[in-house]
């Protein structure tokens, strides 16, 4: 049977010949598979190795953020923190403060005033006000002293007016004023002596010292001048004390009010301080917002392109199954066409037309990405190696020469599909990149998830 088989063939050397023609071919043709494979896995590792890498540090900006977070007090998320409202209530405790204390201020200035009078000094008190920004009600308020013009009062008013004046009039002169005659003459027109009346005593002079020289007094006249000028003496001199008392009251009231004064100064740089730094807190937490509203914005276009790139690998991954499909289900045709193609030609010699149909130089079939890839084999080549292989020298014995030009015709119209290894390789490939994307996909919910958490702790 051996024997047989090399007689058909043509021998040894049309076998050789045709082994090493279809190895030549097919070693050229899978180095060129392997190495368009091998590119394709080292781009497919270098996006996936690039995709986690951005998926890492993604990650580990969120555990950053969430470390810093935790490391920061929770009230500096919020503008409207307990410090800010405290702040506030001091304040207003401050403004309650010096309201009482210009209440203060102005009752001593009043009773200031009144010993300057007795006094007779005339000296400029420092009467503190309050600012329009403290009282901005002021500002809707007219006060009498800011209008100009004279006040326009009708005639039936102005009769009302100076009749309202008369009955006034005529009530106080028909009211008794016997309480106060007897007070002014008995107790001078008080009911209890003060301190200060002591500057409206005036001792007078006894008749004597008016009517007569000195040197007409008697001794008992001498005697009474020398007690008038002892009662003279011992007045002026309660006069220049209290007066002394005065004054010193004077100074220390002054005193106490530019304390108070220099106090409520102090207390109100510690608040501007504290506002300085809650203003600069704020702004930092702002600024802290915005940082976090950039990166959230980086993220999500991050996001974006993961899933465009996910996208992408999966329409390769279906294009390339469908080209396997495709490539699987010519090749099945073409077997069966070529078995029905030679339907009058004997057994023996189908299968032998077969094998040499199996040997064909085939060319895989790949997308237009050759940028940095080695060129296919160009046609000049590949008629070349077609020529040699349906050579009139490598036809079986037994065979019909219009049999080998059919042979021939559909072995050249076929020249350009895979071999099993490649279907194989690209199963294999097909079934990696959908392991990838299911992997991509998972971890891109993830990251969502981590996302619509972050969004959610930052609102």
């Amino acid at each position: 049977e051996q024997s047989s088989e090399s007689e058909v063939s043509g021998g040894p050397s049309l076998d050789v010949a045709i082994k090493d023609a279809s190895h030549s071919t097919l070693t050229w043709l899978e180095r060129r598979r392997e190495t368009i494979i091998k590119e394709d896995t080292e781009q497919y590792s270098e996006a996936t190795e690039h995709l986690r890498k951005n998926v890492r540090e993604l990650y580990n900006t969120f555990q950053k953020m969430h470390r810093e977070n935790e490391s920061l007090p929770p009230e500096q998320f919020c503008l409207d923190v307990k410090e800010q409202r405290r702040l506030q209530d001091v304040v207003k405790q401050e403004i309650e403060k010096k309201e009482l204390e210009l209440k203060r201020v102005r009752s001593e200035n009043n009773q200031m005033r009144e010993w300057m009078l007795d006094l007779d000094l005339d000296q400029e008190l420092w009467e503190p006000e309050q600012t329009d920004s403290e009282w901005p009600e002021r500002l809707l308020t007219v006060d009498q002293s800011e209008i100009k013009a004279e006040k326009y009062l009708p005639q039936e008013c102005l009769e009302k007016k100076g009749r309202r004046k008369l009955e006034e009039e005529k009530h106080l002169a028909a009211k008794s004023d016997t309480k106060e005659r007897a007070l002014r003459e008995m107790m001078d027109g008080v009911i209890e002596k003060q301190k200060k009346d002591i500057f409206k005593v005036e001792i007078c002079q006894p008749e004597f010292v008016l009517t007569k020289p000195d040197a007409d007094w008697t001794e008992e006249e001498k005697q009474r001048y020398k007690v008038h000028e002892e009662k003279i003496r011992e007045t002026n001199q309660q006069k220049e004390k209290y007066r002394q008392s005065l004054e010193a009251e004077i100074k220390q009231l002054q005193e106490s009010n530019q304390n108070a004064a220099r106090k409520f100064d102090e207390a109100l740089v510690k608040l501007f301080k504290k506002k300085f730094l809650f203003t600069a807190a704020i702004y930092q937490m702002r600024n802290q917002e915005q940082e976090l509203k950039l990166q959230h914005e980086r993220t999500l276009a991050h996001k974006n392109e993961c899933c465009e790139e996910v996208n992408r690998y999966q329409r390769e991954v279906e294009r390339l199954r469908e080209e396997s499909e495709h490539l699987v289900k010519t090749n099945q045709a073409f077997e069966k066409d070529f078995k029905k193609e030679f339907k009058d030609v004997s057994h023996h010699l189908v299968d032998v037309l077969y094998k040499l149909f199996k040997h064909r130089p085939r060319v895989q079939q790949m997308r237009a990405q050759t940028e940095n890839r080695e060129p296919l084999p160009s046609p000049v080549q590949m008629q070349t190696a077609m020529e040699e292989l349906d050579a009139p020298g490598n036809m079986p014995k037994g065979l019909k020469p219009s049999v080998w030009r059919r042979t021939a015709d559909s072995t050249g119209t076929d020249f350009i599909l895979c071999h099993k290894s490649v279907r194989d390789s690209k199963r294999h490939t097909i079934t990696d990149l959908a392991t990838a994307k299911i992997a991509s996909t998972e971890r891109l919910q993830s990251i969502r998830e981590q996302i619509v958490q972050l969004e959610w702790e930052h609102r």
